[in-house]
This record gives structure tokens, C-alpha cells and sequence, in this order.
């Protein structure tokens, strides 16, 4: 694929300490506990239903302040530049869908699309690769931060880095 054709693909873009310097999970969780520690126990129950299922209990105890995460600055405003150019953007994440819902909402316009992980795939690593092959099988540029993105990276027709090294 030429690099020319690589700039005109979708780009997906991950949330958690990418799109969000912080991860939404851990923000729920705490919030869960210092509301009520019980809550949060009874979320941890979910856990043995797997870790989509925590997640989805975690959210349904606690929501938290979308607009109050902070946020990679540089990465949205090349987001933005894209969006202008026509480029499609896409919000792929491993949480649920109202918070993915949430995150579009606070980027007005930015995002054509939101993701979630389901009771079926959890959107992460060779999940999240899967699915964006699946749904862009003419490719798709991806942005992510962790090592778990390599799987996807691997797969997608660029990279972009939030914050990895």
C-alpha cells in the first residue's frame, strides 16, 4: 500500500491513555469505592463472568465525568485536521458503549463512529485487530499507546503513537 493511500484509510483511535491520558476503568473503579466500597465488591463478582462483564457492572454503579478526563491534546487536534480533510474517525475502545457514546459526544463531530467491547469480543489487542479488518477491509490507520496495540498495529495500514514509547 503506498503511502499515499494510507492517508486517505480511516483512522480507529483507541480511548484509554490514548484519545484520554487516563483510563476509564480505573476512574469508575475508584469513584465506585469511595462512593461505596460494596458497590464495589458486588462489581467484583462480575469478574467471573469476565472482564467486559466487571466493566459493564463497574459503569452501571458509577458514571463519571467525560468532560472532566483529561485529554491528549496534539492527538485530537490531528484528529481534527483529518476530519477536515475528510478522513473518517473512528472511536474502537475496550469500555462500554455509553461511555463511547459519551466520548464522541464530548468531541462533537470528531468521531463518525463508536465501538464497544460486547458480551462477545472484548475490543482489545487481536480482538480489536480482527474487528478492524472486518470492518475496514481496505484498512485502517490506528492509534494507540500500549503494547497491547502491537497485535493491531501489526494488521493496519499505519501507526500513530499516543505516549508510547
Amino acid at each position: 500500500m503506498t503511502d499515499q493511500r494510507a492517508k486517505t484509510l480511516p483512522i480507529a483511535v483507541d480511548l484509554d491513555k490514548t484519545l484520554i491520558l487516563s483510563d476509564t476503568l480505573i476512574e469508575a473503579v475508584v469513584s465506585v469505592f469511595l462512593r461505596n466500597p460494596l458497590n464495589l465488591l458486588l462489581a467484583c463478582l462480575a469478574l467471573f463472568a469476565g472482564r467486559p462483564a466487571f466493566t459493564r457492572a463497574v459503569f452501571a454503579r458509577r458514571h463519571i465525568d467525560i468532560a472532566a478526563l483529561p485529554v491528549r491534546e496534539k492527538l485530537i487536534e490531528h484528529l481534527q485536521v483529518e476530519r477536515t480533510k475528510g478522513r473518517e474517525i473512528i472511536l474502537v475502545t475496550a469500555t462500554t458503549q455509553s461511555v463511547a457514546d459519551s466520548v464522541a459526544a464530548r468531541f462533537d463531530g470528531l468521531f463518525s463512529s463508536a465501538f464497544d467491547t460486547n458480551d462477545d469480543i472484548n475490543l482489545k489487542g487481536a480482538h480489536k485487530a480482527r474487528f478492524l479488518q472486518a470492518h475496514y477491509p481496505e484498512g485502517s490507520v490506528y492509534a494507540g499507546d500500549s503494547a497491547a496495540d502491537l497485535k493491531v498495529w501489526r494488521h493496519a495500514a499505519g501507526a500513530i503513537l499516543a505516549g508510547a514509547s
